[in-house]
Order: structure tokens, then C-alpha cells, then sequence
């Protein structure tokens, strides 16, 4: 009957199609992950041996290490030639580590500034970098490429979390475009999906079935493994994390993913990302207010107090040990964890329970959160503690039990806010690392910084504090001069609500182009804001050279966009590194001249994308569940 041995079935031609396929995307991972390794490694050592390593920041950020471990004060005294790391123990490091911004609080006293500009994050990384090489190297004193390798790392790793990030991103929303528009949104809804009854939604068309019940589009996985690839070749990346070797790249990846965790309504885990990339890196925060704005415009303000709740909870542990100093704040914040898990076991077992267990849950509850100003060791701040105690006590009486873990967050989010305004909390760590930033550099625009503000600067004058208008208030005699910061950083508010509406917009039509409303802030970020490195661009141009292809499957129009940009950074970032080698003066200088040219090409580029995420386009037909791929 057939040329096979019988008793044997064939296998079918699908499973071989996916074995194959299979195969192929592990040899094509395999061979991304091995030449990438190798191109990061050629770059380290090309810039090394040429000289186009920017050095100012890798000498900054050994000394800020040698600053934290060997506790001294002397910014280039002591901090940095002591040998190796006498008698640091890890009692000692972590003491020291602690303590960093009130020392250097400290030496800005005796010169009217600050000079340390890392956030908590950053500085307990150069901090770990700086005892692990000394404690390798007891005789080392200064800097040397050799000891380059483990930050050289880190930023490899945190790439490798960004190709996942966009992975599964892309697949995410091509998978999900086959899905019908999203039902509507009304305030009764919202109030019955709080109380856990089930909402009113309009039921989709007939022939539509969930993503879940999808098969899996093997198109989705291939342009998510060549968007991940995208990303890990991007020109840009490797120059700023192995030739600048600078730390921007952090940002990527965690606001990918958090991207990606809102995709899949999961806002609280989306919070706790972009909570630890803002502890990593402080721009994060000027994004991240599009994931509060968004759910507001399609009326779901749970996921945005989720959203928030998750950030402050997160945020705020990460900068704890900098912020609580004092035994009785780390007490009081355990008195708010207890109380705050018993209240949580109420809302859960409240159900099954009679009611007098409930008020026994609140009477220790109460105890523990009121008892520092009870025992009068706290005498401000008591409006605080009542505040937090009434949110404890009476949430439980309206909270479902299928709301009793978001309750817990909020309520510890809250719990820790309380812990650092109505105690004696230690916010130095926010004033050098976070606000300092604003002031350092009181210039519109860097030389080499292609936006609106190199435009303002270098063709019409304009300066950063030259005023624009002035606002009265009818009426009174109030009035506000807007200088020129002040009116850059409006227009990018102004383009981040917006870019928040087209991401409701997009979403509530299961359209990818909400992964563009969620990119393009980054664009205008660098495009419209004054005072912008021109490593900025690098955020943006990355995310979109990657996931550009997610609005159009198959498309290579935003990719191509992406990789201009791109260039654009690299082409940036590489004037900078030239100031530091004469052998290239003719390439900085052929570079110089081009500018302000390349900023006309980003305002196109973020006004591109801006449209894109506005503009809805004609729904396509519901796919049907036989639908081929």
C-alpha cells in the first residue's frame, strides 16, 4: 500500500513544518546571541585601542564607586587612590552605601553644589562594580580598562531582558489584532466591576473567538524573534552601552515590558517595572505618567490607581534604605505591613466569618499604626496616621474579596508614603540624585542635541530661561512669566496626553498602533524638551526601529524610521566622543556642520508617529477561528 514499514504512522506534515521551524528559530537565536556577544567585544576593544571611549563618564563613575566604598570625602583625594578596600566588610559597604548622599550633601556645602547625580540604583551598581574589582585587586588605584568587564556585563544582561521584552510584545498585539474592538465603557460599569458583579459589555460579533482559543499565529513568533534581533543589533545600543559605555539602555527594557504587562491589563505588575527602572534610571518618570493617563480616557481608573499603587509600592521599597534611617521608621512601616496583611485577611474571610471577627481585626490594627504618635514619640504629622488608620479600617466594609490583594497594595503604597512625610525621613537621596539633575546644566540645548531646542538655540537665539509670554489671572494682580524651559517642557505634556488618548484610542480597537502611542512620548521627550543629552534619542530610536513593524505586519516603513533615527544618535553620541581624540578632528567638525539639519528629520519622525497613534484606520473584518495564518 505505501513505501513505509507498516505498524509505523508517518508523522504529519504539520508536526514537521513546526519541528523545522522550531529548529530553525533555536539555530537563529543561537547565532544572534553568539555574533552579538562578539560585535559587543569588538566594540569595547576598538573603542579602547581608538580612543573613543567618552572617558569622563567611566572615570566618573569609578570614582563615584571608590566615593561609596572607601567613604571619603576629597573628590579626587583619598575616595579614589586608596589601594584595594581595607577592612570594608559588608556591614561596613552597606553602611557606607546608606549614608553616600548625606556625605556628598555634605561636600556640596563646601561648594555650593552637588556633583553626584546617580540615582539609588545606579549608585549601589558602580558601588558593587568598585568593592568587587578592589577586593579582586587589593593593589589597584586607578581605573583601567581590565575592570571594565562586569559593568560591560550588566549591560549586556539588561539587553538580553530587552530582546525578551520585545519578543513578547510584538507577539502579543500580532496575535491580538485578530481580535474584535473592545466593548465600551460606561461609570455604571465601573462601579459594578468594583462591587465584583459582572459587567454590562456588548457582546462581540458571532464569528469571533478569544485570543486564547487562537491557534498560534507562527507569524507572530518570527517578526517577534527579528524584532528582538532588531534590538540587539541596533547601532545605537551597542555604541551607548559598549563603546560610550554609558547606562541609558536601561531604560529600554523595562519600559518595553511594562508596555507589554499593560497590553495584558496586568497595570499593577506594569507599575512594579517601571518602579525599578526609575530607581535605575530617573527619566523613566517623565513616560511613565502615560500609564495613568491612558486607562483614565477609556474610564478605568482602577487600573490606574493599580498602575500607581504598584509604582509607589515598588518605588518606595527600592529607596527605602536611603530614605528611613531611624529605627522607628522601619518599625513603624512593619506595624504598617501587619496591620495591613490583617485587614487584607478580613476582606478575604470576611464572607465566612461573623462579624465581631472582623471589628477584633481592627483593634490591633489601630494599635499598630497609631501607636507612635499614641506614645508620644511623634508629635506632628498625627493627621497622617489617622488618615492611613481610617483607610485600613473602613475599606474592608466596601472592598469585595476578589479586590483584597489590590486593597493590600494600595494600602501598603500608602503605608509608605505616610512612613516618609509624617516621620523624620531622610530625602536626600531625591534631592542629589532626582532634582538636581534640572539645574546641573542651565543651557537650552547641548551642541550636539538634534531637536527643537538646538533649532530655538542656534538659528533665533533663544535661551533657557528667556521668557516667552506672561499669564494673568483675571481679576487679581497674579501673574506668571513662562521663559523658554518651561514653555518646551509644556508643549511635551501637551504631546504625552495626547499620545496617552491615542493609546485608549488604538486599544479600545485592538489596533498595534498602541504600541506607537506608548513609543512616541520618548520621541517627543528628546525632540521638544530643553535641556536633553544627545544620548536621549536613543530611547525612542530604538523602540521603534524594533517594534515598528508590530503596525503593519510585515511592514518595514516605522523599522526603517526607527534605524534612521538611529543613525541619528549614532551620529550624535560619536561628535562627543570625538572631542576627546584630535586624530578625528575632521569627522567632528564634518558631523558639526551638519547640524541643526538632523533635528528637522526627528520633528518629522515624532510628527509621524504622533499621527499614527491619533488616527484610527479602517477596522478589518473579524477573522474567523479557521482563518489560515
Amino acid at each position: 500500500m505505501g513505501g513505509g514499514r507498516p505498524g509505523v504512522a508517518k508523522p504529519a506534515p504539520g508536526r514537521v513544518r513546526h519541528l523545522i521551524l522550531v529548529v530553525l528559530a533555536m539555530a537563529f537565536v543561537g547565532a544572534c546571541l553568539w555574533s552579538g556577544l562578539q560585535v559587543r567585544s569588538w566594540a569595547w576593544k576598538f573603542s579602547v585601542q581608538q580612543r573613543l571611549t567618552f572617558w569622563p563618564d567611566i572615570l566618573n563613575a569609578w570614582y563615584w564607586g571608590s566615593y561609596t566604598v572607601n567613604g571619603a570625602h576629597d573628590r579626587w583625594g583619598p575616595a579614589i587612590r586608596q589601594r584595594g578596600a581595607p577592612g570594608v566588610t559588608w556591614p561596613v559597604f552597606w553602611r557606607r552605601l546608606r549614608s553616600v548622599y548625606h556625605r556628598a550633601e555634605i561636600d556640596a556645602g563646601r561648594r555650593d553644589h552637588y556633583v553626584l547625580d546617580y540615582v539609588p540604583g545606579k549608585i549601589a551598581i558602580v558601588a558593587l562594580w568598585n568593592y568587587h574589582e578592589r577586593t579582586l585587586h587589593p593593589t589597584v588605584r586607578h581605573w583601567r580598562p581590565g575592570l571594565m568587564q562586569p559593568m560591560l556585563w550588566v549591560n549586556t544582561i539588561i539587553e538580553l531582558f530587552g530582546c525578551v521584552a520585545i519578543f513578547l510584545l510584538v507577539r502579543h498585539w500580532i496575535n491580538r489584532r485578530r481580535e474584535p474592538p473592545l466593548a465600551g465603557r460606561s461609570w455604571k460599569n465601573m462601579f459594578l466591576t468594583w462591587r465584583g458583579k459582572k459587567q454590562e459589555l456588548v457582546p462581540p460579533a458571532m464569528n469571533a473567538k478569544p485570543s486564547a482559543q487562537y491557534p498560534p499565529l507562527t507569524r507572530a513568533w518570527i517578526l517577534g524573534l527579528i524584532a528582538a534581533a532588531i534590538f540587539w543589533f541596533n547601532p545605537a545600543a551597542i555604541q551607548s552601552a559598549h563603546n560610550w559605555v554609558q547606562y541609558d539602555i536601561w531604560i529600554v527594557p523595562f519600559y518595553i515590558m511594562a508596555v507589554y504587562l499593560a497590553s495584558r491589563d496586568w497595570l499593577f505588575a506594569a507599575g512594579v517595572v517601571i518602579g525599578v527602572g526609575g530607581w535605575l534610571k530617573g527619566q523613566q518618570f517623565f513616560v511613565a505618567a502615560i500609564f495613568v493617563f491612558w486607562p483614565l480616557f477609556e474610564l478605568r481608573w482602577r487600573q490606574a490607581i493599580e498602575f500607581l499603587a504598584g509604582l509607589t509600592l515598588t518605588f518606595g521599597l527600592l529607596v527605602s534604605p536611603w530614605m528611613l534611617q531611624s529605627r522607628i521608621d522601619w518599625l513603624f512601616l512593619s506595624g504598617v505591613l501587619a496591620a495591613t496583611i490583617l485587614t487584607g485577611a478580613w476582606i478575604f474571610y470576611k464572607t465566612r466569618l461573623p462579624l465581631l471577627y472582623g471589628v477584633l481585626f481592627m483593634l490591633p490594627t489601630l494599635v499598630l499604626v497609631l501607636w507612635p504618635w499614641m506614645s508620644g514619640r511623634i508629635t506632628y504629622g498625627w493627621w497622617a496616621g489617622v488618615a492611613l488608620a481610617a483607610i485600613l479600617c473602613t475599606g474592608p466594609w466596601v472592598v469585595a474579596p476578589r479586590r483584597a490583594w489590590f486593597y493590600v497594595a494600595v494600602s501598603l503604597a500608602t503605608g509608605l508614603a505616610v512612613t516618609a512625610l509624617a516621620l523624620p525621613a531622610e530625602f536626600g537621596w531625591l534631592r542629589v540624585s532626582y532634582g538636581y539633575g534640572t539645574h546641573h546644566y542651565l543651557i537650552l540645548s547641548f551642541p550636539d542635541t538634534c531637536g527643537l531646542a538646538n533649532i530655538l538655540e542656534r538659528s533665533f537665539g533663544w535661551r533657557l530661561l528667556n521668557p516667552v509670554f506672561t499669564l494673568h489671572l483675571p481679576g487679581t494682580t497674579w501673574s506668571w512669566t513662562v521663559n523658554m524651559r518651561y514653555f518646551l517642557f509644556g508643549l511635551y505634556v501637551i504631546t504625552l496626553v495626547m499620545a496617552a488618548l491615542g493609546a485608549a484610542i488604538q486599544r479600545r480597537r485592538n489596533d498595534p498602533r498602541f504600541v506607537i502611542a506608548m513609543i512616541t512620548p520618548w520621541l517627543t521627550f528628546f525632540a521638544l524638551g530643553p535641556q536633553m543629552h544627545e544620548r536621549y534619542l536613543l530611547w525612542g530610536a530604538t523602540m521603534l526601529a524594533s517594534v515598528g513593524m508590530v503596525v503593519d505586519v510585515g511592514g518595514v516603513g516605522l523599522t526603517l524610521l526607527g534605524l534612521l533615527l538611529s543613525i541619528i544618535t549614532v551620529m550624535m553620541v560619536l561628535a562627543v566622543e570625538l572631542t576627546t581624540n584630535h586624530r578625528y578632528m575632521y569627522w567632528f567638525w564634518r558631523i558639526r556642520h551638519l547640524e541643526p539639519g538632523p533635528a528637522y528629520a526627528v520633528l518629522l519622525a515624532c510628527a509621524i508617529c504622533m499621527y499614527l497613534s491619533l488616527a484610527p484606520r479602517k477596522r478589518q473584518p473579524v477573522l474567523p477561528a479557521h482563518a489560515p495564518d
